[in-house]
């Protein structure tokens, strides 16, 4: 039996990682999502706001030249929604975030929405990892601590 026959444009894409440090983010948007177990969540969307790495994740955005193209998920941090009955660490996490968000931002106070996220900066210790999923490289999982 002969092996099947290759594609040698088919490799794997080179994963271009933001090095393992903290950096000063800005947050592009926010939206709410489900995620795919049915939990809330917020959906932060972000890019690097100072030093070398400055707007890092626009970079790739703007290189992608795929038909669908979306903006990098390692640049999308998900924070759950706490809800009667989830675990404490959900909660812990979305008040820190909260917290923190709002001692970096001088004079901002949380309302509940959402949308007033835009704009913001906030300091995140990044630490993320690659695999290949159906073809794709991509970060796995987000990792990302919140600090102010």
């Amino acid at each position: 039996m002969a092996l099947p026959t290759y594609n040698r444009n088919n490799r794997r894409k080179v994963f271009e990682a933001l090095p393992k440090d903290a950096y000063v983010i800005k947050i592009l948007s926010a939206k709410m999502t489900t995620s795919s177990w049915g939990e809330e969540q917020i959906a932060i969307a972000f890019d690097i706001a100072e030093g070398e790495y400055k707007d890092f994740y626009k970079g790739q955005f703007d290189r992608n030249t795929s038909e669908d193209k979306k903006w990098p998920i390692d640049a999308i941090f998900y924070l759950t929604i706490p809800h009667d009955g989830c675990a404490d660490y959900v909660v812990t996490n979305y008040d820190s975030f909260f917290a923190d968000l709002e001692d970096s931002n001088n004079g901002f106070v949380f309302s509940g929405d959402e949308k007033t996220l835009k704009g913001k900066l906030i300091g995140a210790k990044m630490h993320i990892r690659q695999t290949e999923y159906n073809g794709n490289i991509r970060p796995y999982p987000h990792e990302m601590d919140m600090r102010c």
